[in-house]
């Protein structure tokens, strides 16, 4: 389970910037009030991992929860950004009625890159040029957050493996 893990922490976070959630309350969003540096304060994911190998398929329950937050991203009004530190992850994970929980320290996957704010999507594109977004919930004075859900699938030495996650990120100023 250990081995997965890791590809889970990568996923889950990739995840936080990589797809469009879905919500029922519509605000205008000014892209201006992003400029600065904002500082992660609560990051929470839910879903389902599932894996094929020759074995057959195992499906898990995911829980995550960040704490001891040391992570910040800022935007300039030339529409780039930065973002570094870390913080820690608390994952618990289900697998045929039997929890795990992991606890890892999680390093910045994003360094720098351009952003762009069309409604209530925020793009982030990397400097290798791959774009990923997420819906803006909140973008009101100090508190800035972000809902990404999706499926993400890849394989690994053979194993076929399946996030399908919610994630929610909360930023301060």
């Amino acid at each position: 389970m250990r081995f997965f893990s890791k590809f889970f922490f990568f996923a889950l976070f990739i995840g936080a910037l990589s797809f469009t959630g879905c919500g029922e309350d519509e605000e205008t969003i000014d892209p201006d009030a992003i400029i600065g540096t904002w500082s992660m304060i609560d990051f929470t994911a839910t879903g389902t991992i599932t894996t094929t190998d020759g074995n057959g398929t195992s499906v898990s329950d995911v829980e995550a929860e960040g704490s001891e937050y040391d992570y910040r991203v800022t935007f300039s009004d030339d529409k780039t950004y930065t973002s570094e530190g870390q913080y820690t992850l608390t994952t618990r994970t289900t697998t045929d009625g039997q929890t795990e929980t992991e606890v890892d320290e999680m390093a910045a996957t994003l360094d720098s890159g351009t952003w762009e704010i069309d409604g209530d999507i925020i793009t982030f594109t990397d400097t290798s040029g791959e774009a990923e977004s997420s819906k803006i919930l909140r973008l009101r004075g100090s508190n800035f957050e972000i809902e990404s859900s999706g499926i993400v699938e890849f394989e690994f030495f053979g194993i076929q493996i399946s996030t399908d996650l919610t994630n929610n990120v909360v930023f301060e100023k």
